[in-house]
């Protein structure tokens, strides 16, 4: 048989099979085992991981919200679906062990909410040794405490998950109602203990978290996950260039919203890749204003916090623009000053330097920018009055991902004004790659899209 063929995988006895070649299963498959080797082989000997994955969270009893997973156990696992467990294990022979618990959907369930991947597709497909219902987690789970209770220099890895929990991991959690069942807070259930606390005896080896460890592998991205972001920069700054074209011609924050989630989903996106910020006027003070329900008044600033995401990384870009198309001339200079301090910022960014050096850099920088305009400033009033949140405090390294924002809100005459430019920036080991270049941020290429 060619290597390459494709082969079915059937991901379920009612629904047409899943089709995927070999070398991409492979792919698929190899990818997330080098992210587990290398987090297995920089713990200790005898060390267990326990990942969970996100559940199936519901708005009211029957109406569920859209799925979102647990970007560590996603990452760790690329499987995209609520209610599962990963569990590493190291073994004496230097390798490790990969089970997953994962939901075995019945028929009647297949009817209503289609196909889920099943166990075959947990081993031939996602790389695990074994693969269980996530009905038999708990026993599992139970018998491994009990055989690394023995073990004096065993210790166990394990994030408490602070969503809602599901009935199948966690039945403590479940309670009737009209002949279902419906999760519980991850607080609540039996005795009110959590189902972490349930599950962990009393002499189980000690627990510490995992996801600082995941966090440190993830900042640093491989060229296959760049050249995704760069997609995701590409796809939301396209749709923020079409935005700021229709904008004059719409009436509301939220129909701005809706031209933006337009454009993603179009371009492939999923879906905005967190709560926009779509700021008319002075609702731009606010920075975090997500309520996107006031009118766009001609002559105002607005204030777009936005990103989609796609293939599970997202993009996250700022860009203030007139609502006619047109900057008076105050808004004109307030938004250079502001535009030229984010880029002389993007300039910094090298292997050379921390983001907290690029903060306080920006801070003179806008001192500099408003005493230009007339401000009577200095550094301090700027970093307190002007920057709500610190750019961070990390050195950069080759292939790490930042943002890069420049924001100010502003008095007097320039009263109700809030703007931020905010760009996605990898560190290469040049110097560094702007990600974000399709979103318009020039004066001139702002008001050349209403023309």
């Amino acid at each position: 048989m060619n290597r390459n063929a494709i082969i079915p995988l059937r991901i379920s006895t009612m629904f047409s099979c899943l089709r995927l070649s070999k070398s991409t299963s492979r792919r698929l498959t190899s990818k997330y085992s080098e992210r587990r080797a290398k987090l297995m082989s920089s713990l200790p000997a005898s060390a267990v991981v326990v990942l969970v994955g996100n559940p199936t969270t519901f708005a009211t009893q029957k109406i569920f919200n859209p799925f979102q997973q647990n970007t560590d156990f996603l990452y760790m696992t690329g499987l995209d679906e609520p209610d599962c467990v990963a569990v590493l294990e190291n073994l004496p022979n230097g390798q490790h062990r990969y089970t997953l618990f994962l939901e075995d959907r019945p028929h009647y369930e297949v009817r209503w909410s289609g196909p889920a991947t099943g166990r075959e597709l947990a081993t031939s497909v996602f790389g695990a040794d074994q693969a269980y219902p996530n009905s038999a987690f708990h026993p599992y789970f139970k018998q491994l405490q009990a055989d690394k209770a023995k073990d004096r220099s065993a210790v166990m890895y394990l994030d408490p998950p602070a969503s809602l929990v599901s009935g199948h991991l966690h039945p403590a959690h479940m309670t009737p109602s009209s002949g279902a069942s419906h999760p519980t807070s991850s607080s609540g259930g039996s005795g009110g203990k959590p189902w972490w606390r349930a599950v962990i005896s009393a002499d189980a080896p000690p627990t510490r978290p995992i996801s600082p460890l995941i966090q440190k592998m993830r900042a640093v991205k491989s060229v296959a996950e760049i050249e995704v972001m760069a997609t995701a920069g590409r796809v939301s700054g396209e749709s923020f260039a079409v935005a700021m074209a229709e904008c004059p011609r719409l009436s509301t924050e939220h129909q701005l919203e809706a031209v933006l989630q337009y454009n993603f989903k179009m371009r492939g996106a999923t879906d905005h890749a967190y709560v926009p910020v779509v700021a008319g006027g002075s609702n731009a003070c606010i920075l975090h204003y997500v309520n996107n329900d006031m009118q766009l008044n001609t002559g105002d600033l607005v204030l777009v916090d936005a990103g989609g995401q796609y293939g599970h990384y997202a993009a996250d870009i700022s860009r203030t623009f007139p609502i006619n198309g047109r900057y008076t001339q105050p808004q004109r200079d307030l938004y250079q000053a502001v535009l030229n301090v984010q880029m002389e910022c993007i300039d910094m960014i090298s292997t050379s330097v921390s983001l907290d050096e690029v903060h306080h850099k920006s801070i003179t920088l806008m001192t500099r920018e408003l005493n230009a305009l007339g401000f009577d400033v200095n550094e301090q009033v700027v970093a307190r009055d002007l920057y709500f949140h610190h750019l961070g405090h990390f050195w950069l390294e080759p292939g790490t991902c930042v943002y890069v924002s420049a924001d100010a809100r502003f008095p007097s005459k320039y009263h109700g004004i809030g703007i931020r430019i905010e760009d996605n920036i990898v560190v290469t080991r040049e110097g560094r790659r702007v990600l974000t270049t399709a979103a318009p941020k020039l004066v001139s290429d702002i008001e050349s899209l209403t023309r």
